[in-house]
């Protein structure tokens, strides 16, 4: 069909919530009555009290008006569609809804982006707060978030426009939205979807085939995950809390390991809570949309991993090889800036390849023989050409792992050398068993995740793959926090001290 909404659809059906319609009307009737009143009395507040005539408060009160436009864009059109049977909406009006809604959403986002903003300046450069955040400065954010916004909505409202709606009039949601408005058009759709950002999956949720579907193996599998999850928590909360309490521990060797411990436990719980869940279920269903945030965490924590391992292997090679230097070389400063780079290279790796994982469609099956959610599992089952998604993860992981594998094995060669020129086998024995510990948590990471991401998906074993996978997800993490501490005589001596500490109290009380 030609371009522009030549189609016989002149009006939108919207499903919206099926049962329950009377106690739902009552539930969003109160919550948009608690969001006027609460709002509106915002806004006079702080017009009617002159303590309140700063910037933080002005930004406040147009936040608060905000957020009345934005709620009455939506909701009175679905108190009155849980009121009649017929919930029919025009074409134009719902276009209209759509302009408005796009308006305030992006406007509120920009809102709560200027605020803090307001809050940065005004906590670190309290001196010159009034000056850089002056009423002209106010005015010119709040209607350049509006223009932003008005520009942003104009771009969707139009391109939408120019799609043919032809074939079922009904949108599963109570207001209108532009991926359900996409699904029934008939014209080709991809300029909205690169607006949108959409994937053009044909499915919503996918399948994870996991492990095994005998019930009894779930059964074993599910207990021994359990018991890895709950000593990966348990083992590195631990690690956390006993360089907390013990002074002796505050040194940057000691920062960077309850670092790392904090991230294993994030990076097992992206993927093991998923794990243990499913394996009970009979259906081992995730969303699309979870299934993508799931592959963009996990990539966060992995990658975030290599680099702080990375930086823990650099802290140990100034601490052997320049003692004297090492105070000012790591300072806490830099301690808190390498780790907050490792956690940004993790951010925006794992942004690109969600990004480019966007671009796929998935037409045919959507069963992905695997226990979570990962880049070349998704390229395997989509019907679209995975080839420059498998050139980016094969480029980006390649880079990651040579940069971090480099610093780590140029760190333990410096330190090696240095060590063999030491003259006392004290200083001999700490220097390698510290590097030994450190070698062997990087082994067992990096040998495994090598193995899944240096062939295509094409060629990939998924057997062999979900053995490597439960090393560098699940045991990788459980087994750091042992290896650091049962090599490490000053963790040993802190635990004792802890331990000493919970028995004296007790003979005392007995």
């Amino acid at each position: 069909m030609a371009g522009g909404n030549h189609s016989g659809v002149t009006e939108f059906v919207l499903l919206g919530f099926t049962t329950m319609q009377e106690l739902l009307f009552v539930v969003f009737f109160l919550v948009y009555i608690t969001t006027l009143v609460g709002n509106l009395g915002m806004i006079v507040l702080i017009r009617i009290d002159p303590h309140l005539h700063a910037p933080m408060y002005f930004f406040l009160s147009h936040l608060s008006f905000l957020d009345v436009c934005y709620s009455t864009s939506i909701t009175p059109r679905l108190l009155l569609g849980l009121l009649t049977e017929q919930k029919v909406i025009s074409f134009h009006s719902c276009l209209t809804q759509l302009f408005f809604y796009l308006v305030f959403i992006t406007t509120e986002a920009f809102f709560l982006a200027i605020m803090a903003y307001d809050r940065c300046v005004a906590i670190r450069w309290p001196l010159h707060y009034l000056a850089v955040v002056s009423r002209r400065v106010c005015v010119q954010l709040v209607v350049g978030s509006y223009v932003a916004s008005s520009l942003n909505a104009l771009v969707h409202t139009t391109a939408l426009l120019q799609l043919s709606f032809c074939g079922p009039n009904v949108l599963k949601h109570f207001y209108c939205e532009i991926p359900p408005l996409l699904q029934l058009s008939c014209s080709d759709t991809w300029l909205n979807q690169v607006l949108m950002r959409k994937n053009t999956q044909a499915f919503t949720s996918t399948v994870l085939l996991g492990f095994s579907e005998d019930r009894g193996i779930q059964a074993v599998l599910f207990m021994v995950f359990l018991l890895i999850y709950v000593v990966t928590l348990l083992g590195n909360a631990g690690m956390i809390t006993l360089i907390r309490l013990d002074s002796r521990l505050h040194t940057p060797m000691y920062f960077f390991l309850s670092c790392l411990s904090f991230l294993d436990i994030c990076y097992s719980s992206s993927i093991t809570a998923r794990v243990l869940s499913d394996l009970p279920a009979s259906q081992k269903v995730i969303s699309h949309s979870a299934c993508l945030a799931q592959f963009y965490f996990y990539a966060v924590f992995a990658t975030t991993e290599c680099y702080l391992l990375a930086a823990m292997a650099y802290d140990r090679y100034v601490a052997i090889c320049s003692p004297l230097l090492y105070v000012f070389s790591m300072s806490s400063r830099v301690c808190a800036l390498l780790v907050a780079g490792s956690y940004l290279v993790g951010v925006v790796n794992a942004t690109i390849h969600t990004g480019f994982a966007l671009r796929l469609s998935f037409c045919g099956s959507n069963l992905i023989n695997h226990f979570y959610c990962d880049g070349p599992l998704l390229y395997a089952i989509s019907c679209a050409d995975p080839t420059i998604n498998e050139m980016v993860m094969f480029l980006a992981v390649g880079f990651n792992l040579l940069v971090t594998s480099v610093t780590i094995l140029a760190s333990c060669t410096y330190i090696l050398l240095t060590v063999l020129r030491m003259h006392t086998a004290t200083g001999k024995r700490k220097a390698f068993s510290t590097c030994a510990s450190h070698l062997a948590a990087v082994t067992l990471f990096y040998v495994s995740a090598a193995s899944m991401y240096s062939r295509p998906s094409s060629r990939h074993s998924q057997d062999l793959d979900k053995m490597a996978s439960v090393f560098y997800t699940m045991v990788t993490p459980m087994l750091n926090p042992f290896i650091y501490s049962l090599r490490n005589q000053e963790v040993k001596d802190a635990l004792g001290k802890v331990l000493e500490r919970k028995r004296v109290p007790d003979k005392q009380v007995s």
